[in-house]
């Protein structure tokens, strides 16, 4: 390429706008709430446990994920049965109070 075609060429480049920018940002972090990564991560003070500084990169061992929507994980069968025998502090026998149980948390997981 020579010097004109250069010069040709950076002037036919323009910068994105800033709405170009926002929407290239809102797509990212679509794309990585699809993923169940974090959009950003956060590093807090020791002594004040106040946050310091935001990251889009995890710099410390010990940053904090920051995601837009919660992050759950599903119960395992014992887990659910030691909240049920907490709550109702007796052995439970319907096994159909199972099922409810995780198509409650599933029904929560879909917002």
């Amino acid at each position: 390429m020579n010097e004109y075609e250069l010069a040709k060429a950076q002037q036919a480049y323009s910068p994105p706008t800033l709405e170009e920018i926002i929407k290239q940002q809102a797509d990212r972090i679509a794309e990585l709430e699809k993923q169940g990564e974090p959009v950003a991560w956060m590093q807090m003070h020791h002594k004040d446990n106040i946050p310091t500084k935001f990251s889009p990169v995890k710099v410390w061992e010990d940053d904090i994920p920051l995601y837009t929507t919660p992050q759950t994980k599903p119960l395992s069968d014992e887990e659910i049965e030691e909240v049920i025998r907490k709550h109702w502090n007796k052995e439970y026998k319907n096994r159909g109070m199972m099922a409810f149980a995780k198509a409650i948390l599933r029904k929560a997981q879909e917002k």
